[in-house]
C-alpha cells in the first residue's frame, strides 16, 4: 500500500490586516485553495492558501496564509489520491497557524472550519 508522508512545512506568505474597532461584529468569509506540484520520483509539494475576510469590509479585516507542505510518496498512488491525502495532512497546521495568529494578536481565536476534501471536485491539470 502506498504511503504519503509530510516531511516538513513552512509559511510562504502571511498577511494580516485588523483595522476593525473593538467590539465590532464581523461576518467572516473563508476561501480555500490547494494545489499539488509533483516533483518527479517520490516528491510532491502542496500549496495551501486560506483567505479570511470580513464579508462587509474586507479591507478592514483580512488574513491570508500560504502554506507549503513537502511530501514524500512511497509506492504507486494516483495524483488525485496524493492531492486528497496531502491536504488532510497539511490542513491541521493551517488551522493551528490561523488560530495562533488571531489569539496572539489580542482577538478571539478564529478556527477555520474543516473541509471534506473527498467531497470536493479535484481538477487535474498535468503540465
Amino acid at each position: 500500500m502506498a504511503k504519503i508522508q509530510l516531511r516538513t512545512f513552512r509559511v510562504n506568505e502571511l498577511t494580516f490586516v485588523n483595522k476593525v474597532e473593538p467590539e465590532t461584529k464581523i461576518n467572516l468569509n473563508f476561501k480555500y485553495g490547494y494545489q499539488v506540484a509533483h516533483r518527479g520520483g517520490n516528491a510532491s509539494v502542496g500549496e495551501m492558501t486560506l483567505t479570511i475576510s470580513d464579508k462587509t469590509n474586507p479591507e478592514k479585516f483580512n488574513i491570508k496564509v500560504v502554506l507549503l507542505g513537502y511530501f514524500a510518496i512511497d509506492g504507486e498512488i494516483t495524483k488525485e489520491a496524493v492531492h486528497s491525502a496531502s491536504f488532510k495532512d497539511l490542513f491541521p497546521y493551517m488551522r493551528s497557524i490561523v488560530t495562533s495568529i488571531t489569539v496572539n494578536c489580542g482577538m478571539p481565536p478564529i478556527v477555520p472550519p474543516a473541509i471534506d476534501i473527498d467531497g470536493q471536485p479535484v481538477y487535474r491539470v498535468d503540465k
